[in-house]
């Protein structure tokens, strides 16, 4: 393990060497069974897209959570992006799919309806035995009246705690704007 955090580690540092932008994120994702129900549950996330470049920026929604088993789940919500005390409606689509192991795939939706833009996220990932996940990553801002920013890229990721915190490293490959590495910490509660 301690082999593995130190390549991890030393990959982060390359990377945000040749990297255009270093990005931020922080997730924190929470469920509560509905009484009496194992399958539905309210969900919500609080994200902060890019807290070290723009704290001002935050995404809120909430609502069901259809979950079948350990096998996949499926959230739509509705909430609010917030920039500097703005706020637009969005509509959020989540889902996480483990049919294939060791596959996992996950994916997100968003709309915003006032603008009339999308946001597009998907990831494949392989779980490694005890460690962790390594994957491809696909990031898409799609606005309505502007060219779409889309990117791919490898990722990794580190689970601790039965998956209550996460840690993920991701270089994304832009088509425009330069390349990106990401650092995301998911918090699941």
């Amino acid at each position: 393990m301690k082999k593995l955090i130190i390549v991890l580690a030393l990959v982060i540092f390359a990377s945000n060497a040749v990297a255009g932008v270093t990005n931020t994120k922080l997730l924190l994702h929470g469920t509560k069974p509905v009484a009496g129900q194992s399958s539905w549950q309210v969900a919500a996330w609080g994200i902060i897209p890019n807290f070290a470049a723009d704290p001002t920026k935050s995404v809120f929604v909430a609502g069901p959570r259809y979950k079948a088993g350990d096998r996949w789940w499926i959230e739509l919500m509705s909430g609010a992006l917030t920039v500097k005390r703005e706020s637009q409606p969005v509509v959020d689509l989540r889902a996480s799919y483990d049919l294939l192991t060791p596959l996992h795939i996950w994916s997100n939706v968003q709309y915003f309806p006032r603008t009339g833009d999308w946001y597009f996220y998907f990831d494949t990932n392989y779980q490694l035995p005890a460690v962790g996940l390594i994957g491809v990553e696909t990031e898409n801002n799609v606005p309505n009246n502007a060219t779409a920013d889309l990117s791919i890229g490898p990722r990794a990721v580190l689970p601790f705690n039965g998956g209550k915190l996460a840690l993920i490293s991701a270089y994304q490959f832009h088509n425009h704007g330069g390349n990106q590495l990401w650092i995301r910490t998911v918090f699941n509660f």
